[in-house]
């Protein structure tokens, strides 16, 4: 039994990987914010498209597609904070940045609860990531990416 939840954990990490590897590699030619909006607009349209599947293999290659755009959010949203936070306070910062997923997970078990349908699950645990789309207009560019595409008068604004 702990065997197959390790190989369970790894598969899982792998989605993690993949969605790193994508969405992460592709931040250094599209700036910060467009690839953490674009993987989470994925995320939110394959977690809505999972709620909806007809049959478990359609299910299944949804939840992969969201596991690797949960990935990428998760890298590309790290990288960006650990750019606006000085090198004094990347420790304490970096361990903040995981308190949500954290929170997200213990969460779990209350929409478990309420939500006795898979497909009710699926929509309460995804709908939130609506808010995220805000991330849009609400963060601004990396300035460190400004810099190393020769946007230096872009990133003194949004420095100062």
């Amino acid at each position: 039994m702990a065997l197959y939840r390790t190989g369970k954990i790894i598969f899982i990490k792998t989605f993690d990987f993949i969605g790193w590897m994508l969405i992460y590699c592709s931040d250094f030619r599209f700036g910060r914010r467009k690839p953490l909006v674009g993987a989470v607009l994925i995320q939110l349209i394959s977690g809505i498209a999972a709620a909806f599947a007809p049959e478990f293999w359609t299910f299944t290659i949804l939840r992969f597609i969201l596991g690797v755009a949960t990935g990428g959010t998760m890298v590309v949203g790290y990288v960006l904070t650990m750019e606006f936070v000085g090198t004094d306070y990347r420790e304490p910062v970096s361990a903040l940045y995981q308190l949500p997923f954290n929170l997200g997970h213990l969460m779990l078990a209350g929409f478990g609860y309420f939500c006795r349908t898979w497909f009710s699950f699926q929509l309460a645990v995804t709908i939130p990531s609506v808010l995220m789309l805000s991330y849009y207009w609400i963060l601004p560019e990396s300035p460190r990416w400004l810099l190393a595409i020769g946007e230096t008068k872009q990133a003194i604004e949004i420095l100062t």
